[in-house]
């Protein structure tokens, strides 16, 4: 099996943490929470596990979108080229 590479991506230091629920995540994202919920226990988006919940950053959610944003070949953003 391959090893799975995952994205670091740090909160800016001396601010508190927005943190959102995986429902919130998905509204935000435009994800189906189930969606939201996988890629965050498969450590592929930026979350923490609190009790049987999952949070995320509000911020650090931000930069793991921009770093992972992808541009169709026409510049426009969407899928992969």
């Amino acid at each position: 099996m391959a090893a799975r590479q995952q994205t670091t991506v740090r909160p800016d230091r001396g601010r508190k943490p927005i943190l959102i629920t995986i429902d919130e995540a998905a509204q935000y994202l435009r994800f189906h929470p189930s969606t939201v919920y996988r890629l965050a226990r498969r450590g592929e988006l930026p979350a923490v596990k609190v009790g049987k919940q999952w949070r995320l950053d509000r911020k650090v959610l931000e930069n793991w979108l921009r770093a992972n944003a992808s541009v169709r070949d026409d510049g426009s953003p969407g899928s992969r080229a």
